[in-house]
């Protein structure tokens, strides 16, 4: 028999490389993944905090449907990794039974942040562990079921207004069994009264609605995160009282012909499933609680430096990790877990390499090229540095989620976004960094110093766009300048992501007046707008307010123009090397007479005011508003301006 004398050493290297790879996976590139989703769970509970910081001022703040809003967006998308859970943990295995035969089970909670206007804390209730029916004074408190199943009842009072008088049978009932003026029954309507299973949608309670007496009873081991603005507190009159629901509402209905309501309430509806008496009791002797340290990713409470992004310390000892012990139960689904953050389809390949940023511009183009990549792609620590912020923002793309907050926003061509949409979108863009988009300042584009010769060529690029809404950025290199253009009934959100750019913005002073009238002179001193000297009907005058004339410098907020307001018609010149993204509701159409309108602004208001003070139409005009208004007067779309597309190349989006 013949033998192959390489083959033992082959062999032998094929197991030693193959031992390599494993212990690889094993070690650097799981210690890699965990630290990059700890960074991202970081930076998602960094955001959390940041929100109720900005939202809960004082103890007596109760938010606003707009801040409400964002924070049930921000924790509707909070992961268990985001405070360092799993279900991997031994606590949450469905093999695992917390409540012992003839045991109550403890239930634990560990503080995140506490102030006197919030606190953010953490709830695990093992299976069959009962909070029992309390309530919540004067507080707002958001309510989002990490991990596990739990069944919910809330009550709020029938008339919150009222409190329980001893003295009056048909306002509260004294107790069969007591008559202690402490322990009156009130009546309750109830509220919720359902089982619920994470991932699930947050719950928020009022201090007189929504449900803001309940009761949690644990069908599986739970995690529940809680934001309580403002926190329990003794010294301030809001201690928890505790309820029994446990008389029916029959039981002391009132049963008098001559009355209008029950309970001395009047005109309450006699929907008798949905009403009982509530009558306040001692903390229940069998509640077992017990709080234990956070030890989930840090937050930072210093707004001049970010949170660390060290990898978290591992959790409380009474939440083992399953794989630590060998109970493999409950594995975490990842499939599971990245449909319920819609982790777009590319994202895991963008987990393993940088993502691609944007392509150059065609070589006809003059002006500095945007360049497409990373920089200095030979140096292996940018590329490094580069992909481990990919890698954070992974999870849950930046892009990914300003894309369906867009589409969830722009539902037609018409839509002008309510309050509270707008500021979820500001917020989303607020927090927009280059990365995000695939950028960086290390980029060529960004780094010159010298005007480009002869007038700069601006580039685009599109993200996205359908017809209810566009995505894009635009690039305007040193000295370049987007002329004065409108948006005609559109609603543009505006964010400068990097370089230094002058904007200057007007608004109709009339915006009803859709033409101007071609048949009045600018000296009748009757007319609403002032014919030009070449007397070209296409060529008025129409009167603007200015709006903005300001320099801004990335990072900045957010600018939100609408159909007549807020500087709908707006002129950028870059300082500085400029990145915006714009997100345009609904985007230029010529089909649909959206189409792209040059303005000059070079007429002064004073060329046209008119002695007795009325101005296009407008009496009473103050003196002081001279410079503030202006006449502007439509052109062609001027031959210098130079623009050309490029492909977008950043972190892609999904639209499944």
């Amino acid at each position: 028999m013949k033998v192959d004398r390489a083959g033992p050493t082959t062999a032998a290297k094929r197991r030693r490389v193959s031992g390599a790879v494993r212990t690889r996976e094993r070690g650097g590139v799981t210690r890699r993944r965990v630290q990059a989703d700890s960074h991202a769970g970081a930076a998602s509970l960094q955001r959390l905090f940041q929100a109720c910081r900005h939202i809960f001022r004082d103890p007596g703040t109760v938010p606003a449907p707009d801040h409400v809003h964002l924070l049930r967006a921000l924790l509707d998308r909070m992961r268990p990794e985001d405070v360092g859970l799993s279900p991997d943990l031994k606590f949450f295995s469905s093999t695992s039974v917390a409540a012992h035969q003839g045991r109550t089970p403890t239930i634990t909670h560990t503080t995140i942040y506490k102030c006197p206007n919030f606190s953010m804390v953490i709830l695990f209730l093992p299976r069959n562990a009962v909070i029992p029916l309390h309530n919540h004074p004067g507080m707002t408190v958001f309510s989002k079921l990490l991990l596990g199943k739990m069944h919910i009842k809330s009550y709020d009072w029938a008339d919150p207004h009222q409190l329980p008088d001893p003295s009056a049978s048909s306002c509260s009932c004294s107790s069969s069994s007591s008559e202690d003026d402490n322990h009156q029954l009130r009546l309750a309507r109830l509220g919720v009264d359902d089982v619920f299973t994470a991932p699930c949608d947050t719950s928020v309670l009022y201090p007189t609605t929504g449900g803001n007496m309940h009761r949690f009873t644990a069908i599986d081991p739970c995690a529940i995160i809680d934001i309580l603005g403002p926190p329990y507190s003794i010294e301030e009159d809001r201690d928890c009282t505790y309820y029994t629901d446990d008389i029916p509402y029959t039981h002391h209905r009132h049963h008098h012909p001559t009355a209008d309501g029950v309970g001395g309430l009047a005109g309450v509806e006699q929907d008798e499933g949905r009403l009982a008496w509530l009558k306040e009791i001692d903390m229940p002797a069998e509640l077992k609680m017990r709080s234990v340290h956070y030890g989930g990713p840090p937050i930072s409470d210093n707004r001049a430096s970010p949170p660390r992004t060290t990898p978290p310390p591992s959790f409380p000892s009474f939440l083992p990790s399953a794989r630590a012990t060998g109970d493999r139960s409950m594995k975490l689904d990842r499939a599971a877990v990245e449909e319920h953050v819609q982790v777009p389809a590319g994202a895991a390949a963008a987990k393993r390499r940088p993502t691609p940023v944007l392509p150059e511009p065609p070589a006809a183009a003059s002006g500095p090229a945007v360049r497409a990549g990373v920089a200095r792609r030979g140096q292996r620590s940018r590329r490094r540095r580069v992909q481990a912020d990919n890698h954070a923002g992974a999870p849950a793309p930046a892009v990914q989620r300003l894309f369906q907050a867009c589409r969830h926003v722009f539902r037609g061509p018409g839509t002008v976004p309510a309050p509270d949409h707008v500021h979820l979108l500001r917020a989303l863009l607020d927090r927009m960094r280059p990365e995000d988009v695939g950028l960086s300042p290390d980029l060529k584009f960004f780094r010159a110093t010298d005007a480009a010769l002869g007038v700069p060529t601006i580039t685009h690029t599109t993200i996205y766009k359908c017809p209810n809404f566009s995505m894009v950025i635009l690039f305007l290199p040193r000295n370049a300048v987007i002329p004065l253009h409108n948006h005609p009934g559109m609603t543009v959100f505006s964010k400068l992501v990097l370089g230094k750019m002058h904007v200057k913005s007007y608004d109709w002073v009339d915006p009803d007046q859709l033409l101007p009238d071609p048949s009045s002179s600018s000296s009748s001193g009757s007319s609403s707008s002032c014919s030009s000297s070449s007397s070209d009907d296409t060529n008025q005058l129409r009167l603007a307010k200015l709006v903005v004339d300001d320099v801004f410098t990335a990072p900045c907020d957010t600018s939100v123009l609408y159909p007549t307001t807020g500087g709908n018609m707006h002129r950028f010149t870059a300082i500085e090397p400029c990145a915006i993204i714009d997100i345009l509701g609904p985007p230029y159409s010529i089909e649909e007479d959206r189409d792209c309108t040059y303005y000059t602004d070079d007429i002064p208001y004073t060329h046209h005011r008119q002695p007795n003070g009325s101005v296009g139409g407008l009496t009473g005009a103050k003196q002081e508003e001279g410079l503030r208004l202006a006449w502007l007067k439509e052109i062609d779309m001027p031959a210098e301006l130079k623009m050309c597309s490029v492909p977008y190349g950043g972190p892609p989006i999904s639209d499944k």
